[in-house]
Protein backbone atom coordinates (compact mmCIF):
# COMPACT_ATOMS: atom_id res chain seq x y z
CA UNK A 1 0.00 0.00 0.00
CA UNK A 2 2.99 2.46 1.02
CA UNK A 3 4.64 1.70 -2.11
CA UNK A 4 1.28 2.38 -4.00
CA UNK A 5 1.45 6.22 -2.67
CA UNK A 6 4.65 6.55 -2.96
CA UNK A 7 4.72 6.24 -6.65
CA UNK A 8 1.88 7.82 -6.68
CA UNK A 9 3.06 10.78 -5.18
CA UNK A 10 6.39 10.82 -7.10
CA UNK A 11 4.40 10.58 -10.56
CA UNK A 12 2.20 13.63 -9.11
CA UNK A 13 5.89 15.65 -8.84
CA UNK A 14 7.27 14.82 -12.07
CA UNK A 15 3.77 15.97 -13.88
CA UNK A 16 4.07 19.35 -11.48
CA UNK A 17 7.84 19.78 -12.33
CA UNK A 18 6.90 18.86 -16.05
CA UNK A 19 4.21 21.83 -16.25
CA UNK A 20 6.66 24.43 -14.72
CA UNK A 21 9.38 23.44 -16.95
CA UNK A 22 6.84 24.13 -19.52
CA UNK A 23 5.69 27.69 -18.36
CA UNK A 24 9.23 28.69 -17.75
CA UNK A 25 10.18 27.80 -21.23
CA UNK A 26 7.73 29.48 -23.03
CA UNK A 27 7.51 32.23 -20.21
CA UNK A 28 10.64 32.92 -18.90
CA UNK A 29 13.10 33.75 -22.00
CA UNK A 30 12.95 36.35 -24.19
CA UNK A 31 14.55 36.99 -27.12
CA UNK A 32 17.81 40.04 -27.65
CA UNK A 33 15.95 42.77 -29.18
CA UNK A 34 19.04 43.96 -31.24
CA UNK A 35 19.05 45.96 -33.76
CA UNK A 36 22.03 45.52 -36.16
CA UNK A 37 22.81 49.61 -36.28
CA UNK A 38 24.56 51.67 -33.97
CA UNK A 39 22.93 54.64 -33.13
CA UNK A 40 24.35 58.32 -34.04
CA UNK A 41 26.90 59.98 -31.17
CA UNK A 42 25.13 61.37 -27.90
CA UNK A 43 21.84 59.36 -29.17
CA UNK A 44 19.77 57.08 -26.61
CA UNK A 45 17.61 54.72 -26.94
CA UNK A 46 15.23 52.38 -25.31
CA UNK A 47 13.17 49.21 -26.22
CA UNK A 48 10.43 47.93 -24.43
CA UNK A 49 9.60 44.02 -25.19
CA UNK A 50 7.16 41.32 -24.77
CA UNK A 51 7.83 37.92 -25.44
CA UNK A 52 4.50 35.44 -24.77
CA UNK A 53 3.53 34.36 -22.20
CA UNK A 54 4.46 36.42 -19.71
CA UNK A 55 8.13 38.24 -19.96
CA UNK A 56 8.71 41.73 -20.39
CA UNK A 57 11.70 43.18 -21.71
CA UNK A 58 13.54 46.37 -21.03
CA UNK A 59 16.88 47.59 -22.76
CA UNK A 60 18.66 51.22 -22.65
CA UNK A 61 21.24 51.91 -24.99
CA UNK A 62 23.54 54.94 -25.97
CA UNK A 63 25.68 55.91 -28.19
CA UNK A 64 29.78 56.60 -27.21
CA UNK A 65 31.25 57.41 -30.59
CA UNK A 66 28.42 56.35 -33.65
CA UNK A 67 30.09 53.12 -33.42
CA UNK A 68 29.76 52.23 -30.27
CA UNK A 69 26.67 51.59 -28.16
CA UNK A 70 26.38 50.64 -24.64
CA UNK A 71 23.67 49.95 -22.40
CA UNK A 72 21.93 47.97 -20.01
CA UNK A 73 18.52 45.18 -19.80
CA UNK A 74 16.54 43.34 -18.20
CA UNK A 75 14.10 40.39 -19.10
CA UNK A 76 11.19 40.22 -15.95
CA UNK A 77 9.14 36.56 -15.63
CA UNK A 78 6.01 38.93 -14.80
CA UNK A 79 4.32 38.00 -12.16
CA UNK A 80 6.47 35.14 -11.06
CA UNK A 81 10.03 37.31 -10.96
CA UNK A 82 12.31 34.34 -10.32
CA UNK A 83 14.21 33.30 -13.56
CA UNK A 84 14.03 36.92 -14.35
CA UNK A 85 17.51 38.22 -15.96
CA UNK A 86 19.88 41.47 -15.56
CA UNK A 87 22.82 42.32 -18.05
CA UNK A 88 25.00 44.92 -19.47
CA UNK A 89 25.56 44.54 -22.94
CA UNK A 90 27.38 46.53 -25.98
CA UNK A 91 27.43 46.91 -29.21
CA UNK A 92 30.19 47.77 -32.49
CA UNK A 93 29.84 48.63 -36.06
CA UNK A 94 32.92 47.07 -37.89
CA UNK A 95 31.84 48.48 -41.57
CA UNK A 96 29.02 49.93 -43.46
CA UNK A 97 28.39 49.79 -47.16
CA UNK A 98 26.18 51.79 -49.10
CA UNK A 99 23.88 50.14 -51.77
CA UNK A 100 21.31 50.94 -54.44
CA UNK A 101 18.16 52.90 -53.52
CA UNK A 102 19.75 54.68 -50.49
CA UNK A 103 19.75 50.95 -48.81
CA UNK A 104 22.90 50.48 -46.47
CA UNK A 105 24.35 46.92 -45.57
CA UNK A 106 26.17 46.94 -41.85
CA UNK A 107 28.10 44.35 -40.39
CA UNK A 108 28.26 44.52 -35.89
CA UNK A 109 29.65 42.52 -33.07
CA UNK A 110 27.79 42.71 -29.81
CA UNK A 111 27.90 40.81 -26.22
CA UNK A 112 26.38 41.06 -22.98
CA UNK A 113 26.79 39.28 -19.68
CA UNK A 114 24.71 39.07 -16.70
CA UNK A 115 23.19 37.19 -13.41
CA UNK A 116 19.90 35.39 -13.37
CA UNK A 117 17.89 35.94 -10.43
CA UNK A 118 16.96 32.08 -9.17
CA UNK A 119 15.91 31.18 -5.59
CA UNK A 120 19.06 29.73 -4.21
CA UNK A 121 21.93 31.23 -6.63
CA UNK A 122 22.03 33.57 -9.14
CA UNK A 123 24.33 31.47 -12.38
CA UNK A 124 26.03 34.06 -15.35
CA UNK A 125 24.52 34.69 -18.43
CA UNK A 126 26.56 35.94 -22.00
CA UNK A 127 26.01 36.20 -25.59
CA UNK A 128 28.51 36.88 -28.05
CA UNK A 129 27.13 37.72 -31.30
CA UNK A 130 27.80 38.71 -35.50
CA UNK A 131 25.16 40.84 -36.83
CA UNK A 132 24.26 41.86 -40.24
CA UNK A 133 21.84 44.62 -40.99
CA UNK A 134 20.08 46.29 -44.23
CA UNK A 135 17.51 48.28 -44.99
CA UNK A 136 17.19 51.93 -45.62
CA UNK A 137 15.13 54.51 -42.34
CA UNK A 138 12.82 53.80 -41.18
CA UNK A 139 13.31 49.69 -41.66
CA UNK A 140 15.68 47.75 -40.64
CA UNK A 141 15.85 43.54 -41.15
CA UNK A 142 18.28 42.30 -38.80
CA UNK A 143 19.98 39.16 -39.10
CA UNK A 144 22.54 38.00 -36.16
CA UNK A 145 23.54 34.49 -34.44
CA UNK A 146 26.30 32.91 -32.16
CA UNK A 147 27.25 31.71 -28.62
CA UNK A 148 24.80 31.68 -25.82
CA UNK A 149 24.80 30.89 -22.28
CA UNK A 150 21.88 31.15 -20.59
CA UNK A 151 20.58 29.22 -18.02
CA UNK A 152 17.08 29.39 -17.93
CA UNK A 153 17.57 27.02 -21.44
CA UNK A 154 19.57 24.51 -18.82
CA UNK A 155 17.48 24.14 -15.60
CA UNK A 156 17.28 20.71 -14.17
CA UNK A 157 14.02 20.55 -12.54
CA UNK A 158 14.78 17.22 -11.25
CA UNK A 159 17.96 18.53 -9.13
CA UNK A 160 16.74 22.06 -8.84
CA UNK A 161 20.11 23.04 -10.30
CA UNK A 162 21.59 24.89 -13.45
CA UNK A 163 24.52 23.90 -16.03
CA UNK A 164 26.50 25.61 -17.63
CA UNK A 165 26.14 24.33 -20.88
CA UNK A 166 26.95 27.02 -24.00
CA UNK A 167 24.09 27.31 -27.15
CA UNK A 168 24.11 28.26 -30.41
CA UNK A 169 21.53 30.30 -31.52
CA UNK A 170 20.02 32.80 -34.25
CA UNK A 171 17.79 35.51 -34.21
CA UNK A 172 16.10 37.62 -36.65
CA UNK A 173 14.46 40.99 -36.81
CA UNK A 174 12.29 43.63 -38.49
CA UNK A 175 11.71 47.02 -37.26
CA UNK A 176 9.69 49.61 -38.64
CA UNK A 177 10.15 52.91 -37.23
CA UNK A 178 9.21 52.61 -33.99
CA UNK A 179 7.86 48.71 -33.56
CA UNK A 180 9.88 45.60 -33.97
CA UNK A 181 9.30 41.93 -34.24
CA UNK A 182 11.91 39.11 -33.81
CA UNK A 183 12.15 35.85 -33.32
CA UNK A 184 15.12 33.62 -31.84
CA UNK A 185 16.19 29.84 -32.39
CA UNK A 186 18.65 27.80 -29.43
CA UNK A 187 19.86 25.38 -30.87
CA UNK A 188 20.45 22.43 -27.76
CA UNK A 189 22.88 19.71 -29.14
CA UNK A 190 22.53 19.01 -32.41
CA UNK A 191 20.70 21.70 -35.19
CA UNK A 192 17.30 19.51 -34.79
CA UNK A 193 16.83 20.20 -31.65
CA UNK A 194 16.10 23.61 -31.39
CA UNK A 195 13.56 26.37 -29.22
CA UNK A 196 11.88 29.24 -30.91
CA UNK A 197 10.97 32.27 -28.95
CA UNK A 198 8.91 35.17 -30.88
CA UNK A 199 8.36 38.94 -29.21
CA UNK A 200 7.07 42.38 -30.15
CA UNK A 201 8.64 45.42 -29.10
CA UNK A 202 8.51 49.47 -29.39
CA UNK A 203 11.60 51.45 -29.69
CA UNK A 204 11.71 55.28 -28.07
Amino acid sequence: MDCKKNKHSSTKIKIVNFIIALILLSAGCAVPFQNAETLKKGEEKAIIGYSPITNLSIRYDKALDGFTDVGFGLDLNIPFMIHSLGFVSGKRKLVSFDLSNDNRLNLLMSGSAGVLLAEDECPGYYQANGMIGLGKKPTLLTIGGGLLKDPRYSYDFMHNSFSDEVFRHMFFGLRVKHFMIQMQFIFRGEYDDFIGNIGIAYCK
